[in-house]
């Protein structure tokens, strides 16, 4: 499987993905959280999907 299968005017898939597998995705993003890397906002609502942020050290909302 290619990415999200959306195809261009010209038939060529216009992105491929990760390359990853989703249970591989799924592993990569816990690991992430688990060493502070990822922070995450918000849970998964109305199919919306979950909300992440890069832990960059500064404090959440400032510039």
């Amino acid at each position: 499987m290619n990415g999200n299968q959306k195809l261009d005017e010209a038939g060529q898939f216009l992105e491929f993905g990760t390359g990853l597998t989703k249970t591989a995705q799924i592993q990569a993003l816990n690991e992430l959280m688990r060493f502070g890397i990822l922070v995450e906002l918000a849970p998964n609502r109305m199919n919306h999907g979950r909300l992440f942020e890069a832990a960059t050290g500064r404090a959440r909302g400032t510039v």
